[in-house]
């Protein structure tokens, strides 16, 4: 192939790229409308706290807060949780745990560990890209999906819930991360448990529910 040709050639693996790689692995979340009704949301409230949640289990949902229908493949179950202290106390957080219909305790996930969930894949991208356009392509793919994976590790870790004490009249919310069965079909029978520690301690046990949609 001529130096000219050659030239004209890299120019329209480049163009096509930097249309191509646009579209192809991207990350776009959403958050969802909590002042709504959801059938899968559960709350809690008292003369000192209120608490809501929601099991992020269906598809629409799936997509819209973590761009991946099909996040509960593996078994992650991300679950929103908000409360609301309306006590003039502070209040604190011993512990959240997700108790499955046998009695044990599922696994609580860092952000990173719910990611792979979450994630674009690498390889097989990049090997369409090495398919259509050579070692330039599968290489530029790679390195745009890993970024791309990157923001969506970043975005796991700002949606988590963070604190652990609440102030008087103030609201924490986010997201915990929790691994179950990957063949669990729904969450019925499931439940969400709360301990804070108050003048008097409180326990909160809140029973989930819903069909696992987003595999």
């Amino acid at each position: 192939m001529q130096l000219k040709h050659k030239i004209l050639f890299l120019f329209f693996i480049v163009i096509l790229l930097s249309f191509s790689l646009a579209g192809c692995a991207s990350y776009t979340s959403y958050s969802l409308d909590f002042t709504k009704e959801h059938p899968y949301a559960q709350k809690f409230e008292d003369e000192k706290l209120k608490i809501q949640i929601l099991p992020i289990i269906t598809k629409e949902d799936a997509k819209k807060v973590f761009d991946r229908d099909n996040l509960c493949r593996d078994g992650l179950v991300p679950i929103y949780v908000s409360i609301t202290n309306k006590s003039n106390e502070k209040l604190h957080i011993n512990s959240f745990t997700l108790v499955t219909p046998n009695k044990n305790v599922a696994k609580r996930l860092t952000p990173v560990e719910a990611a792979e969930s979450v994630k674009k894949s690498v390889v097989g991208r990049a090997a369409g890209w090495l398919i259509l356009a050579g070692g330039v392509g599968a290489i530029a793919s790679a390195v745009h999906t890993s970024s791309v994976n990157e923001k969506i590790v970043q975005d796991l870790v700002n949606k988590e819930f963070k604190t652990n004490s609440i102030e008087p009249f103030t609201t924490a919310n986010g997201y915990l991360y929790f691994q179950i069965d990957k063949e669990a079909k729904e969450l019925d029978n499931y439940k969400f448990v709360i301990e804070i520690t108050s003048a008097i301690p409180l326990k909160v046990e809140l029973p989930l529910k819903g069909q696992i949609e987003a595999k």
